[in-house]
């Protein structure tokens, strides 16, 4: 019965741990895709347009 409650919450943290890498994933994917948008708009507005 001890065994069976520890196995259980192993489960519940290993959820959270992947639900918080999940979320920080998003960020960072979020992030780097926002710093390359504003890079190439930079660019394009700094090149003279014909």
């Amino acid at each position: 019965m001890n065994e069976k409650a520890s196995n259980e919450n192993v489960t519940q943290n290993t959820i959270l741990y992947l639900k918080g890498y999940k979320s920080i994933g998003i960020s960072l994917i979020t992030c780097l895709c926002w710093v390359n948008f504003t890079e190439s708009f930079q660019q394009n507005r700094d090149s003279p347009i014909g």
